[in-house]
């Protein structure tokens, strides 16, 4: 009988250590979920703690232009059950087709704001409860233009930034950065103010504000700007304003002078200190620089610890980094890089800066011939970190958008809960008159109470269909110990 016992003992740990699902769990993140086809998701979360996803995607011929450059939406209140992926927003393909690279926040208000391009760069806006019917988004044209992000102030001051073409005789194709804001929620916007007043282009700008309502911006600068790309070399170049945007700094730049720079972000940490970001190709290190005046002066520029870049496995010009600020004051750092100079395949990495130091880098998942690209993140309820991404399939890394794909996932942060403030209960709407019949985008179908279970396995790891097979087969593993051990355990009882 003890024998028994000791063989069952041992047939557990083995079914533990053979389990897909039991590897998911000591990483402190969950699965990956694939949310939809598309890519350069944004992602953020009201004071219910609700989850909101939006992506560029498209429908129809493309090489025809008989088609749509749409923006998705998807939601969810705990980032495991999503609503079905949504169009809320659809530009006709007039001469080719465009991503609409959406930036989407929310406001205390139950609002979100959003923003989207085809050639045009476009503001919309909706309450959080309707944002999955595009008939409740008020759209407004900004500007022609490309990149574009939004930001709210204390004093509900909505500013947006994009980048415009400066065409000269010495710089043809020249993008400028622009700031604009609105007093009156989006109705009326001010004068356009070019911001970067600088001889080249500028791409990937990133805004954010403190607690007195100053203002922190950052971009890539080089040579172009058309479809968000630049062409070498590269810097990282910074400014802000003191008095809300009416008046900026002279553009500074944060890189090092003569040292390519790609892929900025910016941040502030509990202690309003400003921190900057960015990669080095030349070297492949993610660099950083402190502010604790309030963006005066920096610090000189360190590589962050055991922290590399991903650019000698895939020079990619459209990614970017992004930081987020918990309820304790923490700093998250997501990007796509690598945690050993060398390794030979992309990590999606997740740090914390603690005000002081940068953490150890962990693995939010790991990609073997895929790339990941294009991280976003948002902090519900003070302590729930939600990433997005998009990946471009092995066959298809240098073929645009083509058979992109946008993944999620979340993990429970050491940090205090902020308890949410339930969202209102709304009266329906009757809704307008239906629009003719246009062409929708074929996605997964999802319904609002559905579990998405498309997990990806291995310590929740980007795989490959090759990596398919051994899952089968591992999950065959404690089929197979229960039998033989059936097996042996009725032939000893026998005997």
């Amino acid at each position: 009988m003890k024998r028994i016992i000791l063989i069952l003992s041992i047939a557990a740990i083995l079914l533990l250590w053979a389990s897909p699902v039991g590897q998911g769990q000591r990483n402190t993140w969950s699965r990956p979920l694939r949310l939809g086809d598309g890519w350069f998701p944004d992602v953020a979360a009201d004071v219910s703690g609700r989850v909101h996803l939006v992506y560029a995607s498209a429908t129809g011929d493309s090489e025809n232009y008989q088609g749509y450059d749409i923006v998705m939406y998807t939601s969810s209140p705990d980032g495991v059950k999503w609503s079905t992926p949504n169009d809320i927003g659809a530009r006709p393909q007039v001469g080719g087709s465009e991503a609409t690279r959406p930036y989407l926040i929310a406001d205390n208000n139950h609002t979100l704001h959003l923003t989207f391009r085809d050639t045009t760069v476009f503001y919309a806006q909706a309450n959080a409860l309707l944002a999955a019917q595009s008939n409740h988004w008020s759209i407004k044209p900004i500007s022609e233009g490309y990149f574009s992000v939004v930001a709210l102030d204390s004093q509900n001051r909505i500013h947006l930034v994009y980048t415009d073409n400066v065409v000269t005789d010495q710089c043809p194709i020249c993008y400028h950065v622009y700031h604009t804001y609105s007093d009156d929620n989006g109705a009326t916007w001010s004068a356009h103010t070019d911001v970067s007043t600088l001889p080249t282009g500028s791409a990937k700008p990133r805004l954010v504000i403190d607690d007195q309502d100053q203002l922190y911006l950052i971009w890539e600068a080089g040579i172009g700007g058309s479809y968000g790309q630049l062409i070498d070399p590269t810097s990282v170049v910074y400014t802000f304003s003191t008095d809300r945007g009416e008046t900026w700094g002279l553009p500074m730049p944060m890189s090092p002078v003569n040292e390519r720079a790609r892929h900025p972000g910016i941040g502030l940490d509990g202690d309003e200190k400003v921190i900057a970001v960015w990669l080095a190709p030349q070297t492949d290190l993610v660099y950083y620089r402190l502010s604790e005046d309030r963006g005066r002066t920096f610090t000189p520029a360190a590589p962050i610890p055991n922290t590399f870049g991903g650019w000698n496995v895939h020079p990619g010009r459209l990614d970017h980094y992004v930081l987020e600020r918990d309820s304790l004051g923490h700093l998250h750092l997501v990007l796509v890089g690598r945690i050993r100079a060398h390794q030979r395949h992309l990590d999606l990495l997740h740090l914390v800066w603690d005000g002081q130091n940068w953490s150890t880098p962990e693995v939010i998942a790991s990609f073997y011939g895929d790339v990941p690209e294009w991280p976003e993140m948002a902090i519900a309820n003070g302590n729930q970190l939600h990433v997005t991404w998009f990946i471009r399939p092995e066959a298809y890394i240098w073929s645009g958008g083509y058979a992109s794909q946008i993944w999620y996932a979340q993990r429970t942060l050491d940090a205090p809960r902020i308890e949410p403030h339930p969202l209102p209960t709304l009266t329906p709407i009757p809704s307008p008159t239906p629009e003719p019949t246009r062409l929708i985008p074929t996605v997964d179908p999802l319904s609002d109470d559905v579990v998405l279970t498309e997990a990806l396995g291995f310590y929740g790891n980007i795989t490959t269909e090759n990596d398919e097979v051994f899952l089968i087969f591992q999950s065959l593993i404690p089929s197979l110990l229960l039998i033989g051990l059936v097996v042996a355990v009725t032939r000893r009882l026998r005997h």
